[in-house]
């Protein structure tokens, strides 16, 4: 179980835009980037065949993965909280 004060150590999800790789800490800032709600990229998560519209012919994947921060350079996406 995670404590009230620690930090969030590690990134959750990975989205790839074509060439593009971008990690996540949570589902809803995917949301917040790709400009889509929360349950729509639930819905992409369980199912990857799914075409998002806004993204229409571009290969478009979310993966869930575990990555500590700290390994990342510089793909990362920074998240103020």
């Amino acid at each position: 179980m995670k404590r009230s004060r620690t930090l969030n150590t590690h990134y959750n999800y990975q989205l790839i835009e074509g060439d593009k790789k971008t990690y996540f800490r949570t589902s809803k800032c995917i949301a917040d980037y790709m400009g889509y709600c929360a349950e729509t990229i639930k819905k992409k998560i369980h199912n990857p065949k799914q075409q998002l519209r806004k993204y229409k012919g571009i290969h478009v994947e979310i993966i869930k993965v575990k990555v500590p921060i700290y390994e990342i350079t510089r793909e990362i996406k920074k998240i103020e909280y």
